[in-house]
């Protein structure tokens, strides 16, 4: 089952020019492979954080650490452009499958008893 820390799911921020590894004098990674390096570290971090553990496990996980993955590069520099459609649509074919992964984290997003009866 999927949980929410708090509420919220941490967002990665995109690398500011000049950060990341692959240069050591403060500028931005020059060869694909540093920008491919400084992308995978965001994801690494991404993905090590303890709000997206229980998303990462079950029947789900893989498709999701592979939408997850390709959204978190798809906010890096020199890969804005990056598809993540057919990666979201499997997430999304496996969340339909096996809705029980995601009762807690739909639970989370449910509006609150008062706030229904504001409505």
């Amino acid at each position: 089952r999927a949980t929410m820390e708090g509420g919220t799911a941490a967002a990665s921020t995109p690398l500011a020019e000049g950060e990341g590894p692959g240069r050591s004098d403060g500028k931005a990674p020059r060869t694909q492979e540093d920008r491919e390096r400084a992308a995978q570290d965001k994801i690494d971090e991404a993905l090590s954080c303890s709000c997206v553990d229980d998303l990462k496990q079950g029947p789900c996980g893989a498709p999701f650490v592979k939408a997850f993955s390709c959204f978190i590069k798809s906010q890096q520099p020199s890969f804005e452009a990056t598809d993540c459609t057919v990666g979201f649509a499997h997430l999304k074919e496996c969340m339909i499958k096996h809705p029980e992964q995601f009762e807690d984290l739909a639970e989370a997003f449910k509006p609150k008893a008062a706030e229904a009866a504001d409505e």
